[in-house]
């Protein structure tokens, strides 16, 4: 039985095996049964509002390089006092050994420290994408996600995304982190070389003077629906395209500021960046960058849908450009654009419409043509 000054935990993982780990009150600090000595406590915060105590002395012995993969047992022991600790705190809460994972060795200990959490071999699924920048560098295909990762960062750098500089008194940076993608085809297969990996700002974060309007309209889907239904029925065009690194192309009209991208440190110890450009995850990126989309699109000739702010279209009874043939029929020239974010259709009576409109947007943003529609909001489109 634990008396008032112990707390009795279960738990397991390394050296401490399947048993109990008992805490108890010491002079100067607490007595952790397995370790030699007292030990000192720190508060660590987590996600949600309880805040846990882990030994100062087991930081201490976990700092290591960035690209050093942990023992398994140093790993698990560690974890485990993690457990141990929120248990004792909430003991009818239960502990989710990957979030703790992820909270603590990958988003406190930056910058400062990077650790490594590396499942043996026999439990990676490579038809599935990382969790972390840590997975993605120690899994077998590690070559493909660093080079995805590089993209990234080169686009970042080409858009002007960053700007390092030092923090503003009365500032507080956001933490970013690593999101990984797989692509796959109508089939349902994965399309190696198209790894995507994308910098985030943690937006969660940020306080009510950092940010403005966040609302960004999408198509509906019954919209898309509406519209490949008429577009089967008098047998149009479907094509597709997207927009490459969306949201780098709007500026942010607030000051916001972030720690260094994970893996990429700063020029100079205590620099910080100051982020320019539309990050993902910030709470204002979606609608900077539908206002600047918007914009463009108004000024090619297309007007916004009243009852669906996420479908666009134009009609023109006079060819937009000499490149631009009216139809033979006599009936005048018509695109309709639903947007989804940074994916869009175009549905249109004239290719030649299509290729103007396309290289029109080109001239401010990074667009991708991917020509005939197959998919799309995971409908699968099939032309006969």
């Amino acid at each position: 039985m634990a008396t008032d000054d112990d707390i009795a935990v279960s738990g397991n993982g390394g050296e401490h095996g399947g048993g109990q780990v008992r805490l108890g009150k010491a002079k100067g600090g607490v007595r952790l049964n397995g370790m030699n000595g007292d030990v000192e406590l720190v508060e660590v915060p987590l996600r949600r509002s309880s805040r846990i105590l882990v030994p100062r002395k087991v930081f201490s012995s976990l700092s290591v390089a960035r690209d050093t993969i942990l023992p398994e047992p140093v790993l698990a022991d560690f974890i485990f006092l993690l457990i141990s600790s929120e248990a004792a705190f909430r003991p009818t809460d239960s502990v989710s050994l990957l979030s703790l994972e992820e909270t603590i060795l990958t988003e406190h200990l930056w910058p400062t420290t990077f650790l490594f959490s590396v499942p043996p071999s026999t439990q990676w699924n490579l038809k599935k994408e990382p969790r972390s920048y840590a997975e993605a560098c120690a899994r077998p295909d590690a070559a493909a996600w660093r080079a995805a990762m590089d993209r990234e960062i080169s686009g970042l750098k080409d858009m002007d995304a960053f700007l390092e500089c030092d923090l503003p008194p009365g500032k507080k940076p956001l933490t970013l982190k690593w999101v990984f993608a797989i692509k796959t085809d109508v089939d349902g297969q994965i399309i190696h070389g198209k790894e995507k990996a994308r910098v985030i700002a943690q937006g969660y974060r940020q306080r009510p003077e950092d940010f403005g309007a966040t609302a960004a309209p999408v198509a509906k889907l019954s919209s898309v629906c509406i519209v490949l239904a008429w577009a089967a029925l008098q047998d149009l065009e479907i094509y597709q395209f997207n927009c490459k690194t969306a949201f780098l192309h709007a500026k942010l009209c607030h000051d916001v500021y972030c720690h260094p991208v994970p893996g990429w440190p700063m020029s100079r110890p205590g620099h910080v960046l100051k982020i320019v450009a539309a990050l993902y995850g910030l709470r204002q990126s979606a609608y900077e960058f539908y206002m600047l989309f918007f914009n463009l699109l108004l000024a090619i000739g297309l007007s916004r849908c009243s009852v669906d702010h996420g479908v666009f279209y134009g009609e023109w009874t006079s060819p937009p450009d000499p490149s631009v043939p009216m139809p033979v029929d006599g009936s005048p020239l018509f695109l309709i654009i639903p947007i989804h974010v940074d994916d869009s259709l175009g549905i249109t009576n004239s290719s030649s419409l299509y290729k103007w409109f396309l290289n029109s947007l080109s001239q401010c943003l990074h667009i991708v043509d991917l020509g005939p529609c197959a998919k799309f909001l995971n409908m699968v489109i099939i032309r006969d």
